[in-house]
């Protein structure tokens, strides 16, 4: 399913415009929705899903995460902002990649996408230090709600995945030589 190889140019196209997208949808659920932390959560999911399906390489999760925390870079989500961000991103990137490794089945995609999600408290509170008492109520709290709208998400990603595979674009964008 997953294998290696370069990326082509229409690769790293697909992977930013959904980057693109995934910050848009950020950016306006943070500014106008601010306590609707489990949209992202739930949309991150979905399109880690189903960038691993449409491009099928190794790196091409974590290559958009990259893109995500660029992108996002100004944008506080969830508490993490700048370069940790970046960083928290692309931690949950390589999670997904290595669950997708290990197990090599269609599951794969909706146990990385719970785990990578489940991942993503514990990243950031290892990004900022904050390990403490008081906080291991919430960190637990969040990282099964990270978890649930992960498997959620990996189930809208790949429910979209199995409509649209067999589209004009999508068999054009698999099949296209020379991009």
């Amino acid at each position: 399913m997953i294998k290696l190889g370069h990326f082509r140019k229409i690769d790293l196209l697909a992977i930013f415009i959904l980057a693109f997208l995934w910050s848009g949808l950020t950016y306006i659920i943070m500014f106008y929705f601010p306590y609707i932390f489990e949209v992202i959560l739930f949309a991150t999911a979905l399109f880690a899903t189903f960038i691993a399906l449409l491009i099928r390489k190794v790196g091409s999760v974590t290559l958009f995460f990259s893109f995500a925390g660029v992108m996002t870079l100004v944008v506080p989500i969830l508490g993490v902002l700048g370069f940790d961000k970046i960083l928290v991103l692309v931690s949950m990137g390589l999670v997904f990649e290595f669950i997708i490794y290990i197990f090599k089945k269609y599951l794969n995609l909706i146990i990385a996408g719970t785990i990578s999600n489940a991942s993503m408290p514990w990243l950031m509170a290892l990004s900022k230090n904050q390990f403490s008492t008081n906080l291991s109520y919430a960190l637990w709290n969040f990282t099964i709600i990270s978890a649930l709208l992960g498997v959620l998400g990996a189930l809208v990603g790949m429910g979209i995945w199995y409509k649209v595979k067999n589209s004009k674009l999508v068999l054009k964008f698999e099949y296209e030589r020379g991009f």
